[in-house]
């Protein structure tokens, strides 16, 4: 029987395959063939994806207006 830090482990593994995937199809092909018959695993991956899309536009922005700030830019 799988543990919950296996289940965390996979999730975490499969997000690092899916991110290196920048092209949307091939992200969703290999999220298709990694998690066949297992659409909660799918959908637990695909929100940590989503949340690390939000994060990095968090982070731009932030940079942005930091350089706004000092008029870097």
């Amino acid at each position: 029987m799988k543990t919950m830090s296996d289940w965390n482990e996979q999730e975490e593994d499969l997000f690092c395959e899916a991110l290196s995937r920048t092209d949307p199809a091939q992200r969703a092909a290999f999220l298709g063939q990694a998690c066949a018959g297992k659409p909660v695993l799918r959908v637990r991956v695909e929100e940590m994806l989503a949340v690390h899309a939000e994060a990095e536009k968090f982070f731009a922005r932030a940079e942005l207006a930091t350089h706004l700030r000092n008029g870097d830019i």
